[in-house]
């Protein structure tokens, strides 16, 4: 009996640390949504960093194509917009 029951204590452990331990090692996986984000926000600073050296025309010449590479604009505005997005004309 006793047998049993160190047994079935060592296998919960196991499982314990299995379950601790598979998220983990997920963690460590690179994520791409982290560089896109990365990049997004490294040329957020800089244009903030250097506002006035750029002025508002060349922040957002600076912000435009990392918007749109990060960002899915006409998906996000089709989702704010909802269900009348189908009616609208272009």
């Amino acid at each position: 009996m006793r047998n049993n029951w160190m047994f079935l204590c060592t296998l919960a452990a196991v499982f314990l640390l299995a379950a601790v331990a598979a998220p983990m090692a997920k963690a460590d996986a690179p994520d791409p949504a982290v560089q896109q984000v990365q990049t997004f926000y490294d040329a957020l600073l800089d244009s903030m960093k250097h506002a006035k050296e750029l002025g508002i025309k060349g922040r957002f010449d600076k912000l435009k194509p990392v918007v749109e590479a990060t960002f899915d604009l006409p998906d996000m505005v089709h989702l704010a917009v909802g269900p009348s997005w189908s009616a609208m004309s272009a």
